[in-house]
């Protein structure tokens, strides 16, 4: 396995997308073969360049099915609860959380073929954001800095997002 085998640029100007296939659990590649998640999921922690952003990404795809998420909007954002019963993939989402959190303050952006993403970012500076360890993941307390309805709503459809996905 190597992330380039997983990782293609395709379409979108060459923006990386993936497909998960939740029905034939398969995580496809366009143009590059298939990959179980039964064969996935035997990727070893340590195999994982952890200053690697998308490594860490690939990791959590891979285990997406070990990851349980809960959220709730609140008056101007959300709070949510991201958690695994497995160590390894708690310890992957808290390093993964606060990775995001630092391109959003350094507005290091990805995924800019991605309107959700831009929206994101562009709102990144109204965004206040605390991040909790917990034993088994990670609780994150997201708002918007000025009560900006906007940033509230890019918020919130960030967080849905990511709580499909899961």
């Amino acid at each position: 396995w190597t992330r380039n085998a997983l990782l293609q640029p395709v379409g979108f100007s060459g923006c990386i997308c993936l497909w998960f296939c939740r029905h034939s659990r398969v995580l496809l590649s366009r143009g590059h073969g298939q990959q179980t998640a039964t064969e996935a999921a035997t990727i070893d922690i340590a195999d994982i360049d952890t200053t690697d952003h998308f490594d860490v990404i690939n990791y959590l795809i891979n285990h997406h099915a070990e990851i349980s998420r809960t959220w709730h909007e609140t008056e101007f954002g959300f709070e949510s609860e991201t958690t695994s019963t497995n160590p390894d993939v708690a310890a992957m989402l808290q390093l993964h959380v606060a990775q995001m959190k630092g391109r959003v303050e350094t507005d290091n952006r990805i995924r800019q073929c991605d309107d959700a993403f831009v929206a994101f970012f562009d709102y990144g500076s109204d965004m206040h954001t605390e991040l909790y360890n917990l034993d088994d993941g990670i609780r994150v307390v997201a708002y918007s800095n000025t009560q900006n309805l906007c940033t509230k709503d890019v918020l919130t459809a960030h967080a849905e997002v990511v709580s499909l996905f899961v």
